[in-house]
């Protein structure tokens, strides 16, 4: 089928013929020489159109891409019909385009003005509604009081809501459904406690996004054309980003005789390539996961384009997690900690290049939600179209598994002389001591404990004599949604436990060689942990409270994250695990580019020197005063003689003696 080229301004419609296209697939295409036709041409009706007996110029139809060699070549006074390309008739420009994608994501709305949730995604949400908090009394069954769920799906449980909006701060847990019984939900763990209030409730499909995915659709219009099944494929917008999660190593405090999964049985371990020797430079001190943010199904539309641009001042990438309770972000009023939710941005004309060749752009906090200068927790990929979270507490607080949607600061590291006296310290030259930190709820809400802090730091003694090791927050105001009283929103703790390690020869720590010391006695105050006393710690003060000793030290047990967590054994993978999240639980914004490389061909024509066609229809001879010679294709013929790019003229071009006609053909590529 072909189709009139209906224009009265003349362009050239150019294609690559079917052997160009193989040629291409080949790596073969090349372009030598051009030659120019009249095969639509009849002069006859020239004669009389230029005599005004009829009207209107000829048709010439779209080229084709089985298109057949020229039928009528037009040579000049030499008899030749075919022409070498010459300096500069060749030419590729190329040139970026752009555009704003639709956000994608599970929230509608803004963080200005506030994300709702929303719970119409069919397909990826199966049920949503409010319980009372009667329906969570601890155990492991609730009763959602609505059908939709399946066994394999996961529920979310927003505390304290009543409504699908996000801005009070509060947690926010994750559970694998185990079993469906009518509206009875049986979960992979403990459920908390909930005294008053009510709970917001979501129950998300399970399994990989391209298996929750519309039915495939016919690609080509099947009342058109036919084709094989093959063809059968979505093309549908789909809604969400995917998000997988690898670890290179197992969560800190896996211990115990039962043999409970390793990292290598954790969710998303199969992309652990991808996190470490390709998006990471070899041999890095990498973190010890990445949430790695991508869009990727069944359809076959480019809806991303061939990258995401970042122009470095409106156009950007942007990641919204409208259910975060950010340890860094600043509020406005009075009350800190009012409003949840944070954005991280990539943007800025400063790319970075690996040792691996990929760029890449920092993924920092959003500037105006912090104070002073924004830190990265991340890297966009935008020729990949990847986002990856690196930082563990942000992977954290997005973690199904970690029973907290909070993300917590690092602790400061101080050595100091020991308490005991000269060479009785708890850290002796060449050892590495890793320390971190949980805070966790042990009996007010009955909300389970959380993962610990997950930024691990570090010191390492290069003293000749033994040293003690002081800590202390990292900063004041980095707990805002932190709670002294144990009511209202955001969250609290009752237990304050210091996670240790020492190592030596620069090791790694092990996940099973955790020591655990309990520090809550020092900041509590009324059952509860009181954030000035958590946050004000001076590790210069004589007698601080923060010190780990070789006194204290020699009491401390072993930290197991196993009961905990509830971390599953190996025999279990059903349950719920580290690295089972599937899709990213938050918004995308960004736009989307495109490279467009327009190869230009320039063919200049010389009137005067072309004379003659082997158009049948017209002669050659000049004494019976023929029609003007009219061009109406062009031919792009390479070094092997074969036809690979076709150009039909929208209108015939007529070569007029004494001036010369120049074409312009262009192909994208």
């Amino acid at each position: 089928m072909s189709y009139l080229i209906k224009s009265t301004t003349p362009f050239a419609s150019t294609k690559l013929t079917e052997t160009g296209r193989e040629k291409l697939a080949k790596g073969q295409l090349n372009f030598d020489s051009w030659s120019i036709g009249d095969s639509e041409i009849n002069y006859e009706r020239e004669f009389y159109l230029e005599n005004s007996i009829i009207s209107g110029s000829t048709q010439i139809l779209r080229p084709k891409d089985k298109q057949p060699n020229l039928k009528y070549f037009i040579g000049n006074n030499s008899g030749t019909s075919s022409f070498g390309f010459g300096a500069g008739d060749i030419r590729c420009i190329k040139a970026t385009i752009d555009n704003e994608a639709d956000e994608r994501g599970f929230f509608e709305g803004a963080l200005s003005t506030g994300f709702t949730t929303n719970t119409t995604l069919s397909g990826y949400t199966n049920a949503s509604g409010t319980i009372t908090s009667t329906a969570l009394n601890g155990g492991t069954t609730v009763d959602i009081g609505v059908s939709g769920a399946e066994i394999g799906d996961f529920l979310l449980l927003k505390i304290g809501y009543s409504d699908f909006t996000n801005e009070t701060p509060t947690p926010h847990l994750w559970f694998k459904v185990q079993n469906v019984s009518g509206t009875i939900l049986t979960v992979d763990r403990t459920l908390p406690s909930i005294s008053s209030g009510n709970i917001n409730f979501l129950v998300y499909k399970g399994g990989e996004i391209y298996d929750n995915e519309p039915d495939s659709i016919a690609y080509w219009d099947t009342g058109t054309l036919a084709f094989d099944a093959s063809c059968d494929v979505t093309v549908l917008d789909v809604p969400i980003w995917n998000m997988n999660t690898p670890f290179a190593e197992d969560i800190l405090g896996t211990t115990g005789t039962t043999e409970y999964e390793k990292h290598i049985n954790y969710g998303s371990y199969d992309l652990l390539g991808d996190k470490d020797n390709y998006l990471y430079e070899a041999g890095s001190e990498f973190n010890k996961s990445a949430a790695i943010i991508h869009y990727s199904n069944k359809t076959i539309s480019n809806l991303y384009g061939e990258f995401l641009h970042i122009d470095g001042e409106t156009k950007n990438v942007k990641i919204h997690l409208p259910d975060m309770m950010y340890h860094r972000r600043k509020f406005s009023g009075s009350t800190t900690g009012d409003k949840m939710g944070m954005t991280f941005i990539a943007s800025g004309t400063s790319i970075s290049i690996g040792s691996n060749g990929l760029k890449y752009i920092p993924l920092n906090e959003d500037s105006s939600l912090v104070n002073g200068t924004p830190q990265s927790i991340g890297r966009v990929y935008p020729d990949l179209k990847i986002i990856v979270v690196d930082n563990p507490e942000v992977i954290a607080a997005m973690s199904y598994k970690s029973n907290r949607n909070w993300t917590l600061p690092k602790l400061n590291l101080t050595l100091t002389n020991p308490s005991g006296g000269v060479g009785t310290g708890v850290l002796a030259n060449g050892e590495t001591m890793y320390v971190t930190y949980a805070v966790d709820n042990e009996s007010g809400s009955g909300i389970a404990p959380a993962l610990p802090n997950q930024n691990y730091t570090k010191i390492t003694s290069t003293s000749s004599t033994s040293l003690d090791v002081q800590f202390n927050m990292e900063n004041v105001a980095l707990l805002p949604y932190m709670r002294d009283d144990g009511t209202g929103d955001g969250f609290y703790g009752d237990t304050f436990k210091v996670i240790y390690q020492i190592t030596t020869d620069g090791d790694r720590p092990l996940p099973e060689n955790w020591k655990v010391i309990d520090f809550s006695s020092s900041v509590l105050n009324g059952g509860t942990i009181d954030v000035s006393l958590l946050e004000s710690q001076n590790p210069l003060s004589v007698t601080p409270n923060f010190q780990l000793t070789a006194a204290n030290t020699a009491s401390a047990g072993v930290y197991s994250v196993v009961d905990t967590l509830t971390m599953p054994p190996s025999s279990s993978p059903e349950l719920l695990q580290f690295g089972d999240e599937r899709f990213f639980y938050g918004n995308v914004e960004t736009f989307i580019g495109a490279t467009i490389f327009k190869t230009i061909f320039k063919v200049s024509i010389n009137a005067s020197d072309f004379s003659t066609t082997t158009n049948a229809t017209r002669s050659n001879d000049p004494q019976s005063n023929p029609p003007n010679i009219k061009v109406s294709e062009v031919g792009i013929y390479d070094s092997s003689g074969d036809l690979v790019i076709i150009s039909k003229l929208s209108v015939p071009v007529q070569l007029t003696p004494g001036k010369t006609v120049i074409l312009e053909l262009s192909m994208d590529f």
